[in-house]
């Protein structure tokens, strides 16, 4: 591979539309610990839900953010824990 980097798998996680973020589009501790076990059940690509990139752009209730960098903490969070499954 061009980035050195092979996959544990060929299994990937697809987007789904959960809506446990809270209402100001941070993910939630119930949306990551979700998230990391379906890393953990041996998906080698997790994909998050559909994510807002404006603070009015959201297409309903539960959806994740990025619009600021309040999000940030959560989503460094969760990169870190689906990176020791080796996801």
């Amino acid at each position: 591979p061009r980035t050195g980097k092979l996959l544990k798998n060929r299994t990937v996680l697809a987007a789904m539309t959960n809506k446990q973020s809270h209402e100001n589009g941070i993910l939630s501790h119930e949306e990551k610990k979700w998230l990391v076990r379906r890393a953990m059940g041996e998906f080698a690509i997790i994909t998050t839900a559909a994510t807002n990139v404006t603070e009015h752009g959201r297409g309903w209730f539960g959806e994740m953010g990025v619009w600021g960098d309040h999000h940030i903490p959560e989503l460094t969070n969760l990169a870190i824990e689906l990176k020791k499954t080796g996801t």
